[in-house]
């Protein structure tokens, strides 16, 4: 049947890569009229920013493996029939003296450059992602926990209203506090120090609003989620809407800690390659949700990736959908 006279319908396949300290991971999206209406997404791990908080310094094999694995991204955001792929880099590229080294060894193999963003505008993406795909109604506190940075974004349904980005991630946490397998109590205690005077300035901050839910994005988050129900293998549509209670998030730690790194790997919902800083991660939304007194986190598997995504659509020229 023909569509009507004057409706527009338009639907084209887009695709974003989200260069990040932990993994590379792929979008692939179909949008329609402004909205997504699939997805897709994959990640592999590369560990990019491991040691940049301390050397200031893309390692170079984690370069070259992190190319080789946006560069096939690339290739399958072409195959697939994407009109534009969009790539953005996050912390460990903003803080490296290499990072601008590293945009150009991209752009020489893609003949694409990529964006670095700021943890102002990350958690700016971040909220517009997570809006994009979650029903959250009052005044609630969005927490991204990455690799290098954890941003935090109070708004409501009507939008943001303020933001922050934090120095602490769970590959920047593991890399400078976490010597041993398994981790000791000093470590623990050391690392839940450290998040504890870094949320001073977070509650500072948020503590004028009426934050009454929080919602979580970022491999940690889903990793919990995934972890409650036991999920053999990463299925997003159980994941996402699915609800994280703090008991669970503090007897889960507690669990964690007293493993070794090869019984982590083992746990099922846990991500093999993700189980060496799963316990940092996990300090971070523990300690997050024991300041602002939650007692259970909304978990989002639309994030960053894609509010970037979205925002670039917006912004591109003669873009009405």
């Amino acid at each position: 049947m023909p569509a009507f006279k004057g409706t527009r319908v338009s639907r084209k396949k887009y695709a974003c890569i989200d260069i990040g300290s932990n993994s590379i991971r792929l979008l692939i999206a179909e949008v329609e009229n402004g909205k997504l209406v699939s997805r897709t997404k994959k990640l592999i791990t590369t560990r990019l920013g491991k040691d940049v908080a301390e050397k200031k310094m893309l390692d170079p094999h984690r370069m070259i493996d992190s190319l080789n694995a946006i560069d096939r991204f690339y290739h399958d955001a072409i195959t697939d029939g994407c009109e534009e792929v969009f790539m953005y880099a996050t912390s460990a590229v903003r803080d490296a003296y290499n990072g601008i080294d590293f945009r150009q060894m991209v752009f020489n193999k893609t003949e694409r450059e990529f964006d670095i963003i700021s943890g102002t505008v990350e958690a700016k993406l971040g909220f517009y992602g997570a809006q994009s795909g979650c029903n959250v109604y009052g005044d609630h506190l969005i927490i991204d926990i990455g690799g290098g940075s954890t941003e935090f974004i109070y708004g409501s349904n009507k939008g943001m209203v303020d933001a922050i980005s934090l120095d602490i991630g769970s590959v920047r946490l593991f890399g400078n506090y976490i010597k041993n397998d398994p981790v000791t109590e000093d470590e623990i205690a050391a690392v839940s120090e450290h998040i504890r005077n870094q949320l001073r300035t977070v509650l500072i901050l948020f503590g004028r609003y009426p934050i009454t839910s929080m919602a979580g994005i970022g491999g940690t988050v889903t990793a919990f989620s995934s972890m409650v129900q036991r999920l053999s293998s990463y299925e997003p549509e159980k994941i996402h809407g699915s609800v994280v209670k703090y008991e669970e998030v503090r007897e889960l730690n507690a669990m964690l800690q007293g493993m070794t790194l090869a019984q982590r790997e083992r746990v099922v919902g846990l991500e093999p390659r993700r189980a060496d800083i799963i316990e940092c991660g996990g300090l971070i939304l523990q300690h997050s949700m024991e300041a602002f007194e939650i007692d259970r986190i909304m978990v989002s598997d639309y994030d960053n990736l894609e509010g970037y995504l979205l925002r670039r659509l917006q912004n591109m020229e003669g873009n009405n959908d």
